[in-house]
């Protein structure tokens, strides 16, 4: 008996398509800041899940919306995922290890319905990954400065042969000029590396 207070349809509609807009815009910012190093991550692979809450009177006239959302997306290990590029797109790669060097460069689009970010099954996700991205051969810098301490100068390309393919070749610059071995403290020795394109 006597009058209750709703909340008009149609500004529920426009309040909670407010709310969800905010709370996706939140989400998507910890996603990027919480991502996990050595990791790849697609927005577009992201899916936004809401569930509407019953509103709650806040008095003076005034209404509460509640909105629960949850953010699921999947992750990508770089290494496996340059590995993965790299066997299914260099026609000589032999399993050795690999970087991309910029994943982002890629576009990730799920491929059939059932992918769809309205279904939150994670069993089976068919995606294509398309655009450019250089992938990179990959060794331990640290044991090559390693093996260069105290070595002549003319002993690197037979040094480099053991880093191949991920060192294609290598110059080097002594100082003073004179000098033909290299030095026997390692952090001595700097080693910049230069990627470059295949038509390079």
């Amino acid at each position: 008996v006597g009058d209750k207070l709703i909340v008009a349809p149609e500004e529920l509609i426009k309040a909670r398509e407010a709310v969800r807009a905010e709370l996706q815009d939140k989400l998507f910012t910890r996603m990027r800041a919480e991502r996990p190093a050595g990791f790849a991550l697609y927005e577009s692979a992201a899916r936004v899940r809401f569930e509407s809450l019953p509103s709650v009177d806040a008095g003076d006239k005034q209404a509460t919306i509640r909105e629960h959302a949850l953010l699921e997306a999947p992750l990508f290990a770089e290494t496996d995922l340059a590995s993965y590029l790299a066997k299914n797109t260099v026609s000589d790669y032999a399993g050795e290890g690999v970087r991309l060097e910029n994943p982002q460069a890629l576009t990730f689009a799920y491929t059939i319905a059932t992918s769809s970010p309205a279904v939150p099954s994670w069993e089976k996700m068919d995606f294509t990954l398309t655009g450019t991205a250089k992938i990179i051969w990959v060794y331990d810098m640290e044991k090559l400065r390693g093996a260069l301490v105290g070595t002549a100068k003319g002993d690197l390309p037979d040094i480099i042969l053991k880093y191949q393919p991920a060192i294609e070749r290598a110059t080097v610059l002594m100082r003073p000029f004179w000098k033909r071995t290299f030095p026997d403290n390692p952090e001595k020795i700097k080693i910049i590396e230069v990627v470059e394109s295949p038509t390079e």
